[in-house]
């Protein structure tokens, strides 16, 4: 980025949210003077990070009048910044917004509606003549068991992240017992249930064009995790699977085009069909969880954190760094099961475990509740191994013993209230590294 010099916004991005401080580090790399608003618990965090130049705190940094409101406090507005910029998707709409009142560098607003509407999200891929499932907005649950397509169906909410929230619904038997999430009043889109693998692709977009891409195939389609399937997934080498690529790469491009989204960064969903054929899920404009980053940073030496700050800022895409071309990676989330935690696994324990290259803290568990296996994980883990089977076979393994390990320390495990998530509190991420190879 260039020096500061006559101009007062030169160098400066304003940031909504901090994220343990992956947004906020990618952007000082790259020389941006960071201002962060964020919401009290993490403002401290942010101040203390030497990431950021200054800490606003707010309410719901997702909020634009609670931001706006913020930095008038301050004596800021958004005009003194070169860039807007989320921390994280639910910030991505407020952002948007937030720069085009200041005329400054932000992903453009229909871009970002495009990417967090998934009724949106599915008109202009289906107008694009791109594959995917057809889909209807409920306003009422009442409308769910009426959807004009054959079960099973999918329902999610309409601004969701993830997969939290989303249900498969067998039939309108169940649609009509469905229960929506606490806070989720609606609207909600259901879709027509896709069969085949669930993959996603992830990389970067530079002027329209797909310049980084990761294949990569979960170890169980992400709705299954919500009733015990394994959340992870490996990436695919694209010399052994050049056609998984070529598939991958048409999609994303098509997509990305149909979706406004020329310049950032992209994870996307999509089901391979039996003559390797891919049909079109969900895309987010967003560097991925679950440890994906660091999965396709050892695969390809590529850091999607760089690549959004640079795609933000207008600055050329940075390099790949040197990786180990024959090994595979993969990550995994650890999970535990219903029941009050009363200790897990250390740190060690986990890098112990054959193929495993780093583990993190995703929650603290002592004495924590736990519900559903998939919205109360313990540890994530980057896994390697001589090939994709290698790789998958590790997660399996290590899926085992944890599972076990857990089996013997937790008790209370019936009759857990959703409610009971409140009493878990988020870990500071400690990342731990067993370092193998280059």
């Amino acid at each position: 980025m260039a020096p500061p010099g006559a101009d007062p916004q030169a160098g400066r991005v304003l940031l909504l949210g901090w994220n343990a401080g992956r947004a906020a580090a990618a952007l000082a790399g790259l020389g941006a003077r960071v201002t962060c608003v964020t919401e009290p618990s993490q403002a401290a965090a942010a101040r203390n990070s030497g990431l950021v130049e200054r800490t606003v705190a707010v309410a719901d940094s997702a909020d634009t009048e609670a931001v706006l409101a913020a930095l008038a406090r301050a004596g800021r507005r958004p005009h003194d910044y070169a860039a807007v910029a989320p921390s994280q998707e639910l910030r991505m709409v407020a952002a948007s917004v937030l720069g085009a009142l200041g005329g400054t560098r932000a992903l453009p607003l229909a871009t970002a509606l495009a990417l967090r509407d998934k009724a949106l999200q599915k008109h202009l891929i289906r107008t694009a003549g791109i594959p995917t499932a057809r889909s209807v907005v409920a306003e009422s649950p009442v409308e769910v068991p009426l959807a004009p397509f054959a079960f099973p169906v999918v329902v999610k909410a309409l601004n969701g992240h993830g997969s939290l929230g989303a249900e498969r619904l067998r039939s309108p038997a169940h649609a009509r017992t469905w229960t929506y999430r606490p806070g989720d009043d609606g609207p909600w889109q259901v879709e027509e249930f896709v069969p085949g693998p669930e993959i996603h692709l992830d990389g970067a977009v530079r002027g329209g064009v797909v310049t980084a891409l990761a294949a990569s195939r979960y170890l169980g389609n992400v709705l299954d995790t919500h009733h015990g399937a394994p959340m992870g997934s490996v990436v695919a080498d694209p010399r052994r699977d050049p056609d998984l690529y070529r598939h991958g790469r048409s999609l994303a491009t098509r997509a990305l085009a149909a979706l406004g989204h020329d310049d950032g960064v992209f994870h996307l969903e999509a089901f391979e069909q039996p003559d390797g054929s891919l049909v079109f899920g969900e895309c987010a404009g967003r560097v991925a969880g679950g440890r994906i980053d660091e999965v396709v940073r050892r695969k390809f030496g590529v850091d999607l954190h760089a690549q959004w700050a640079a795609a933000l800022l207008g600055l050329p895409a940075p390099p790949a760094a040197a990786h180990p071309d024959d090994e595979a990676f993969g990550f995994l989330r650890l999970s535990a099961a219903p029941g009050v935690v009363d200790e897990a696994p250390d740190i060690e324990e986990i890098l112990s475990r054959d193929g495993v290259v780093t583990a993190e803290h995703e929650r603290r568990t002592r004495g924590a509740r736990t519900g559903r296996p998939v919205s109360f994980a313990v540890f994530r883990a980057v896994l390697t191994g001589k090939d994709e089977a290698h790789v998958a076979q590790h997660a399996q393994d290590l899926t085992a013993w944890f599972d076990h390990r857990m089996d013997r320390i937790v008790r209370g495990k019936a009759g857990i209230a959703e409610d009971d998530h409140a009493n878990a509190q988020s870990s500071t991420g400690m990342l731990a590294n067993k370092e193998v190879g280059p």
